[in-house]
């Protein structure tokens, strides 16, 4: 193979190869999150540091074996999920519309959980909450 033809067909596999990883590279931006099977952990509302569930509209960040985001809804119900986006594993944060809504792309999720708005599209992990006195237990 002389110059020429080396030239030519590095000139043709140079684009094809750009584009085979770039499609690649799309093809991961649904994030696999952690399984959540074992996630049980009981929070006391009087602690300082989970004292913005007292209030509707209110929500905190509970790292566990996942993170875990956990909201005092406007419907006065304690929702808890998993904290990170589906889409590609950013925080999510709660707005007392009732909605978890990602900030890196504009993805939106119901209080379950569901995806509303993508580019998402995987649910979030929704968890069981359980209000006692000031105890708020949140399990799978």
């Amino acid at each position: 193979m002389n110059r020429k033809e080396f030239f030519e067909m590095l000139g043709v596999s140079i684009p094809i190869a750009f584009v085979t990883c770039n499609m690649e590279a799309c093809k991961h931006d649904s994030v696999a999150l952690p399984a959540s099977d074992l996630i049980d952990l009981t929070i006391d509302l009087n602690d300082t540091q989970y004292s913005k569930l007292k209030n509707q509209g209110g929500f905190v960040f509970v790292p566990d074996k996942v993170d875990i985001i956990i909201a005092h809804t406007i419907k006065d119900e304690y929702v808890a999920v998993s904290a990170r986006c589906t889409h590609q594993g950013s925080l999510v944060a709660y707005y007392p519309s009732d909605i978890f809504f990602c900030s890196r792309h504009g993805a939106k999720f119901s209080t379950n959980g569901a995806v509303t708005q993508g580019p998402a599209v995987n649910p979030l992990t929704q968890y069981k909450t359980h209000l006692s006195g000031t105890k708020l237990r949140v399990f799978s």
